[in-house]
C-alpha cells in the first residue's frame, strides 16, 4: 500500500493499542547554491533527484545575523517530491472513510 506517512510512530499491526517506531530521518546537506546576492536580497536554488520509489521530503533552513549579536533562524515549509498522492481525488460523500 502506498502512503505518504511521516509519523514517528504508528500502530502495531498485531496490537493497535501499542506504537511501533516508524522512523523518519532528516539528513543535513549543503547543496544550496546562491544564484544572485545583493544588499537587499539573496536568490538561491537547490536540486534533488526524484526517488526511484516512495517520496523524498525536504525543507530549507537559513540563519541570519540579527540584532544584539543574536541569530534569526527561518525555515521553508516542507516540500515533498514527487508531487502526487497515491490515491485519486474524492468528491463529496465519497471522501468519508477510515483513518489509517
Amino acid at each position: 500500500m502506498l502512503r505518504r506517512d511521516s509519523r514517528l510512530a504508528s500502530a502495531d499491526p498485531k496490537d493497535p493499542s501499542k506504537p511501533v517506531p516508524h522512523p523518519v530521518v532528516w539528513f543535513p546537506t549543503q547543496k544550496i547554491v546562491i544564484v544572485d546576492e545583493n544588499e537587499n536580497s539573496i536568490s538561491y536554488e537547490i536540486v534533488f533527484q526524484k526517488p526511484a520509489e516512495g517520496w523524498f521530503g525536504f525543507f530549507l533552513e537559513f540563519s541570519f545575523k540579527s540584532l544584539n549579536n543574536s541569530v534569526n533562524i527561518v525555515t521553508t515549509e516542507t516540500n515533498v517530491i514527487p508531487e502526487f498522492f497515491p490515491i485519486e481525488d474524492c468528491f463529496s460523500n465519497e471522501c468519508f472513510g477510515n483513518l489509517v
